[in-house]
């Protein structure tokens, strides 16, 4: 009987061990809009792409136009109130597509952000933004 427990528990911590417990994205977009809202949109780009370092060197260029657009875009849209989640899509466990509405003054913004948990972190894949919301 003492052997059989030992063995389902040694079992047991085996299946903990190899157990991949993948962390939620959540805190990494918790960052991401404090950055938005103490400091500025392009900062918190900054931050983003920042998670995925390469594409941040392969495209440095784009990045740059990106904030650009942004800067442009909510400078036209008066007073930022906050943000809200309006949709959330996940595709097994380490790809998650979330959509954030922007509250403006003058119309809302909308963030549609693809992270990716390959190994041991989210990181970015993609992000679009638009003054109108994509269904």
């Amino acid at each position: 009987m003492k052997k059989l427990f030992f063995t389902f528990i040694l079992l047991l911590i085996s299946l903990l061990a190899f157990n991949q417990n993948i962390p939620s994205y959540e805190p990494i977009m918790d960052e991401f809009f404090s950055i938005y809202k103490n400091n500025t949109p392009p900062e918190a780009i900054d931050f983003i792409f920042n998670t995925n370092p390469t594409i941040i060197q392969r495209n440095a260029e784009e990045v740059t136009q990106i904030k650009l657009r942004l800067s442009a875009l909510t400078a036209m849209l008066g007073e930022y109130y906050g943000y809200e989640k309006i949709k959330e899509q996940k595709y097994g466990e380490s790809l998650v597509v979330v959509t954030y509405m922007l509250k403006y003054a003058y119309q809302p913004l909308f963030y549609t952000f693809t992270l990716y948990y390959p190994k041991d972190k989210w990181q970015l894949q993609t992000v679009k933004f638009d003054d109108k919301i994509q269904n």
